[in-house]
């Protein structure tokens, strides 16, 4: 297992890194973690003149200089998200604590820093123009799996499932006569989700069509009941499913597109035709309407005063 090198790094953070290798035996990964974050911290400090080459200048390295870090990390020019930031600011204070504790430092200045919660970095989202051309995509294809395609991207934009719920989706978990799917979500907990007329032609023309083709040279009673198959006749896989939208998604639009990005664009796209956010908590299956919150941030007054009476029955 190779970690990465110490010699460039300050010497108390590179016996902090050893202490992490030796000690706590971590996992290589983990360490190079580690390791990026504090080589972060040490360029910041050099912007204001404190060299931690230099053991004299640790001392300079106050809460404030700590705060003022963080502040640059939440709203710099390439500022992170929460989760990140305080994964950044824990490997401070890990090191911090060890500096402490190995009596390299008086006090440990790091003490009581929170990381303010701020704003969550906004989910990425397609327009409704970049859907239509990412939808159009598969038609354009002479693949025969172009059907079964163009209905994974039309099913996951028209009910905002997640990829694992599509892909875990069975035969009877359709219904196209009432146009309605049935998904079993995270805690497994089962909901209904209504579909449209034109996904609901799409899937039933891949389940005339294309499905008896792709499971022609497979007899087996499983995988007979998944309803979504790759080319083997076997279960379509997640990362398949990723590998379908990346490969079509790089011929119309710029930028990356997840299954991901599908549910957060299905989503923000119902808020801003007027759809409550509790209607969009029961289609996406969050369990908590704070989950959904996110969504409120293109949409009008009259959304931002719908979550707050959802929160406060009372209002």
């Amino acid at each position: 297992m190779i970690f990465p090198s110490t010699n460039t790094l300050p010497r108390p953070i590179a016996s902090f890194i050893n202490h992490l290798i030796v000690e706590r035996k971590l996992s290589q990964n983990t360490v190079l973690g580690y390791t990026n974050d504090l080589q972060q911290f040490v360029i910041f400090c050099s912007g204001k003149d404190i060299n931690l080459d230099n053991t004299a200048h640790w001392h300079s390295v106050t809460k404030e200089v700590l705060t003022e870090y963080m502040y640059m990390l939440q709203e710099g020019k390439h500022s992170y998200s929460t989760s990140t930031v305080k994964r950044k600011i824990a490997s401070l204070r890990s090191l911090f604590h060890f500096l402490a504790d190995e009596n390299i430092l008086s006090s440990d200045p790091s003490q009581n820093i929170k990381v303010s919660r701020g704003g969550k970095r906004l989910p990425r989202t397609l327009s409704e123009q970049e859907i239509a051309m990412l939808l159009d995509q598969p038609r354009l294809s002479k693949a025969p799996t172009q059907i079964r395609d163009q209905s994974i991207l039309e099913l996951l934009y028209a009910t905002g499932i997640r990829v694992s719920e599509m892909v875990s989706l069975d035969l009877d978990s359709i219904n196209l006569k009432e146009n309605f799917i049935r998904c079993i979500g995270k805690g497994s907990k089962e909901r209904i989700v209504p579909i449209h007329d034109q996904a609901s032609n799409l899937l039933l023309h891949y389940l005339k069509e294309t499905r008896p083709r792709l499971l022609k040279h497979y007899k087996s009673t499983w995988a007979q009941q998944a309803f979504f198959l790759n080319t083997r006749g076997h279960r379509l896989s997640r990362q398949s499913c990723w590998n379908i939208i990346k490969n079509y998604a790089a011929k119309s639009i710029t930028g990356h597109v997840s299954p991901h990005v599908l549910r957060h664009s299905f989503a923000t796209h119902l808020m801003q035709r007027g759809a409550t956010i509790r209607h969009v908590q029961e289609l996406l299956g969050h369990s908590s309407i704070s989950t959904t919150q996110i969504y409120t941030h293109l949409s009008n007054r009259e959304l931002r005063d719908e979550f707050d009476k959802a929160q406060n029955p009372s209002l």
